[in-house]
């Protein structure tokens, strides 16, 4: 037995098939509109560069508070010698992270 769909008086043989191209290709734009998202964000690096925005702000109000006070204890500067070493570590991971091709 034959499934017969009539659309606009015009006859289509098998419409399961027809609903399973349609869906495959609507899976294949998903996926390319998807890459190309990923793409963008992997080149620009945004989440880096909005976490590296974050540890600035953080490391500038740090220092700040740090060259505020009149006579720091020990705790308090090795908190503050601590945040500028974190922030060179962060940097140096930051740029380790740019493009990874290996075919320069």
């Amino acid at each position: 037995m034959v499934n017969v769909l009539f659309v606009e008086n015009v006859m289509i043989k098998e419409p399961q098939m027809i609903c399973a191209q349609m869906k495959t290709a609507k899976t294949a734009e998903l996926k390319m509109a998807k890459d190309k998202k990923s793409d963008i964000i992997n080149r620009y690096r945004i989440f880096p560069r909005l976490f590296g925005l974050l540890f600035c702000f953080i490391l500038y109000i740090n220092v700040t508070w740090f060259m505020g006070l009149e006579e720091p204890t020990i705790h308090q500067t090795a908190y503050a010698t601590g945040m500028v070493a974190s922030a060179a570590a962060f940097f140096k991971f930051y740029v380790d992270s740019g493009n990874t091709d290996s075919s320069n």
